[in-house]
């Protein structure tokens, strides 16, 4: 807290009056400060009453959908989607095995004609030189 001066007859007015002036400006933007919290507060206060009434239609809105289905199916219905849904779990499986057999089978069957392609080749080089040395001995022969 501040100490005031001594004066003729008790505090120096000056410095009281000054001292007053600054607790007056101090309290004042408390104030304003309160008052600008209390309008966000009350903003946000109507923000969550209008997010509270749109929750509640769209429970509404939910409960009133789960009746109808359930007016519309019966048990029979879930366990019928219930294995619908196996069934194409399945199919997508045994789909994904048979894709991959078949890309191994390509794969052997490309490999074998590689290996195929590879002997030919060897064979015509082979049948090739046979000509050529036929060749050589055909004109020195001659």
């Amino acid at each position: 807290m501040d100490k005031f001066s001594s004066a003729l007859r008790g505090y120096d007015k000056g410095e009281v009056n000054k001292f007053i002036d600054d607790i007056i400006e101090r309290v004042e933007g408390m104030v304003e400060e309160i008052a600008a919290k209390d309008r966000t507060i009350e903003h946000l206060e109507e923000i969550v009453k209008k997010n509270q009434i749109v929750s509640k239609k769209l429970s509404q809105e939910v409960e009133s959908l789960n009746k109808k289905i359930e007016l519309f199916m019966t048990s029979e219905d879930y366990d019928e989607l219930s294995s619908a849904k196996e069934t194409l779990d399945e199919s997508r499986l045994l789909a994904q095995h048979i894709i991959e057999d078949a890309r191994n089978k390509a794969d052997a069957i490309i490999g074998e004609c590689l290996l195929n392609i590879q002997k030919e080749e060897a064979e015509l080089k082979s049948l090739q030189n046979k000509l050529k040395q036929m060749k050589e001995t055909v004109y020195y022969d001659a």
